[in-house]
């Protein structure tokens, strides 16, 4: 009897813990593990984009497709940086509709998914279409959704052009109106090491020139006036770096900008043949620049011939190689080959700088702006005066 007592409370209790798991389960929140894709039928058809076009308030940015070069129509048909193109359609065929939000325009500012053309919009139209100008997606971008949560994918809000519906989607995408910010803003980058002659004249006020013979040594000011010396090698050194990591902060046609009579021309030989001229002006308070690039083939010297290896008897030769030599003979048992530096083709090389900056004038930084123009003043100083020796005191 007490048997059978047992078993049964045993078995109400068994009952009582599934009742109790299957009511946690349908209380407990549901995570919904497959989401649904912005624009799902981006992803098939992503190769066929031609044309993303960004509005904000009244003003627009284009990128098109013209024979296999993607341009920007705003900037005078100038080459745009395609990998921040790819980047911006693969995140845009990735977004995922995370919410429903508000259906209320009082509220779409909040969101920043309010009309793009209206005055102080601080929302984006973008559109992408394809070869035929069929639209492929229309999308109002309004502001990142900001969670605390670190398990929250990044958000941002959009709504669909036509539609009161705003949503909250997972993803980011940066579709800055700027043209500066999706062009290539690496121009040239020519090494210090390169440079053996520097030539930079200002109109009819003054010249600059500063030459070396080896790539290791200091270039020098020439014509340095009496009483002058050059400065210290910190201006020497910035200077030197002329030609490298030039960027820009904006680009226009050439037949745009007309450069003043007065424009200072910067003249760059390198040791192994290029040579560059640098055409700069400040034009409506903006750093503007030119590049012309040319190639002159360099006579090499001939190499010394080398001494001739001193022979031991071979009583003297060690029985076996040290150990570093050893480690740089291969399986087979020869000395491994030294890996050299591929030699540069400076040819090529002006060619692919003629053909990226012809017909192209560039806003430079100001502090790259500032050594195409430098004067002979900035890199030479007084040479200081010895102060006369004190007599010795008589004693």
């Amino acid at each position: 009897m007490k048997k059978n007592h047992l078993l049964s409370l045993f078995t109400i209790t068994i009952i009582a813990v599934v009742v109790a798991i299957v009511i946690t389960h349908k209380q407990a929140p549901t995570v919904d593990q497959t989401r649904t894709t912005l624009f799902p039928e981006l992803k098939t058809s992503i190769n066929d984009l031609n044309e993303i076009a960004i509005q904000r308030g009244q003003k627009i940015l284009t990128l098109v497709n013209e024979a296999g070069t993607w341009k920007i129509r705003e900037a005078d048909g100038h080459p745009a940086l395609f990998t921040r193109i790819k980047q911006t359609a693969i995140a845009i065929s990735d977004l995922e509709i995370l919410a429903e939000k508000t259906r209320d325009p009082k509220l779409y500012t909040t969101l920043g998914v309010e009309d793009p053309a209206a005055d102080k919009a601080e929302s984006s139209l973008l559109m992408l279409k394809d070869k035929a100008g069929k639209p492929l997606v229309a999308l109002i971008v309004g502001k990142d959704r900001h969670s605390s949560a670190a398990a929250d994918k990044q958000g941002l809000y959009v709504r669909i052009p036509g539609q009161e519906q705003a949503l909250l989607v997972a993803g980011q995408l940066d579709i800055s109106i700027e043209t500066a910010d999706w062009l290539d803003k690496n121009l040239i980058n020519i090494g210090p090491d390169q440079i053996r002659d520097i030539d930079i004249v200002h109109g009819n006020d003054q010249a600059v020139s500063l030459h070396r013979d080896q790539a290791d040594a200091r270039l020098v000011p020439e014509k340095i006036p009496a009483g002058k010396q050059a400065r210290s090698d910190y201006e020497i050194e910035r200077i030197a770096g002329i030609l490298e990591d030039i960027t820009i902060d904006d680009v226009k046609a050439a037949t745009k900008i007309e450069f003043p009579a007065d424009a200072i021309t910067t003249t760059v030989h390198t040791f192994d043949g290029l040579t560059a001229v640098i055409t700069s002006a400040v034009i409506d308070e903006k750093n503007y620049a030119k590049f012309a690039f040319q190639y002159t083939s360099q006579a090499q010297p001939e190499s010394a011939a080398a001494p001739p290896a001193e022979t031991k008897p071979a009583s003297d030769q060690p029985e076996q190689q040290p150990a570093e030599v050893a480690k740089q003979e291969d399986k087979n048992g020869a000395p491994a080959a030294k890996t050299e530096e591929p030699k540069r083709d400076v040819a090529r090389e002006a060619a692919d700088l003629t053909a990226k900056t012809a017909g192209w004038v560039y806003q430079i930084p100001a502090y790259k702006f500032d050594t195409f123009t430098r004067k002979l003043d900035d890199l030479v100083e007084d040479i200081p005066k010895e102060e006369p020796a004190k007599k010795e005191a008589i004693k």
